[in-house]
């Protein structure tokens, strides 16, 4: 009875522990129009992170936002393909993320988890453009970010730095109308601006006059995340690469600036509809109760089988018992 107990107590812990360790993904799937389970590619993307490297990545809403929450998060960017990286996309739309699970320099391909090997420039053909790529492999660095603001909009920045020397480095970043928080030694610089803002100006000089600093000017933005590199080559070929991702923001979105400046009353907030990400929540959370009573009520039908085996096999031994002692004394009365 001792063993069976002990059975039992360890098929229990060996169902739920890996309930409670397993991280939970932020994002949930839906039903398509045949009532079949289907995933977004945020949720895709973020299982393949997991399963592939261990990482759980926080929930970071619209995969047209990715790359920005990365930078701020203090994940290193930038716009080569890597293995064990996420790409990002801008579709006109919401976005689209996906693992890299494997890149070749030398074909120009790369293959993603769930999507299969393909081309650089498929994607961008059927309608794509790419953002740029979030490195996993490096891990988050601790942001020196100073959300300093215009009158429009407002900035961070992160030291995710690349290979450099300091004839490659940069003397000013600035964006016209918009402040930067610039240092020599900080690469990547996240700035947010309305949705009215169509483009933006982008001045850059190196420390050196003889260095050649590429991709500066005039620059025309989508709604979301625009992902703009701003090369620096020294005359002894080193090369620096600061990134800047400018986030305009969709027409129902305010940047902190606007918030600031307006008073919104107790009662509008309570009215206000839910996100898609809180609506994501409460689906992750009833599919999280699914899954534990789904677990747990086979496991709890087990332990009451076992349960009424015992107990049957208990009786069934008490009667044994007992009918051999009923017949002993029905044969000690034949022979009295």
């Amino acid at each position: 009875m001792k063993k069976i107990s002990y059975f039992i107590f360890l098929i229990l812990c060996l169902a739920i522990i890996p309930v409670v360790m397993a991280a939970k993904n932020p994002y949930s799937k839906y039903k398509n129009w045949y009532g079949e389970k289907v995933a977004n590619c945020t949720y895709d993307a973020w299982q393949a992170a997991y399963d592939n490297l261990g990482i759980a990545l926080p929930g970071w809403g619209n995969a047209n936002t990715w790359l920005s929450s990365a930078a701020k998060a203090g994940y290193s960017i930038g716009s080569k393909p890597k293995k064990n990286s996420i790409v990002v996309f801008d579709d006109g739309g919401y976005g689209h993320v996906a693992f890299v699970t494997a890149f070749s320099e030398e074909e120009e391909t790369f293959t993603l988890a769930g999507e299969g090997t393909m081309s650089l420039f498929e994607y961008e053909i059927n309608g794509y453009y790419t953002l740029g790529y979030i490195y996993l492999d490096e891990a988050p660095k601790k942001s020196s970010s100073s959300n300093s603001s215009s009158s429009s909009g407002s900035s961070s920045s992160s030291s995710n730095k690349t290979t450099s020397s300091a004839s490659s480095a940069l003397k000013s970043l600035e964006v016209e109308n918009y402040k930067l928080d610039f240092k020599k030694d900080t690469y990547t610089y996240v700035l947010e601006v309305p949705n009215e803002v169509t483009k933006i100006k982008v001045n850059a000089k190196a420390q050196d006059s003889k260095a050649k600093v590429e991709n500066t000017g005039e620059k025309e933005l989508r709604v979301g995340d625009n992902y703009i590199a701003i090369k620096v080559t020294s005359t002894d070929k080193a090369v620096s690469s600061y990134n800047l991702i400018v986030t305009r923001l969709t027409e129902d979105v305010k940047s902190e600036e606007e918030v600031t400046d307006e008073e919104t009353s107790e009662e509008e907030l309570e009215n206000t509809s839910e996100t898609v990400e809180q609506k994501d929540d409460k689906k992750n959370k009833n599919l999280n109760k699914l899954l534990i009573v789904g677990i747990i009520s086979p496991i709890v039908l087990i332990i009451i089988i076992l349960c009424v085996v015992l107990l049957k096999a208990k009786r069934k031994d008490k009667n044994g018992k007992e009918g051999k002692e009923k017949n002993r004394k029905n044969e000690n009365k034949k022979r009295k």
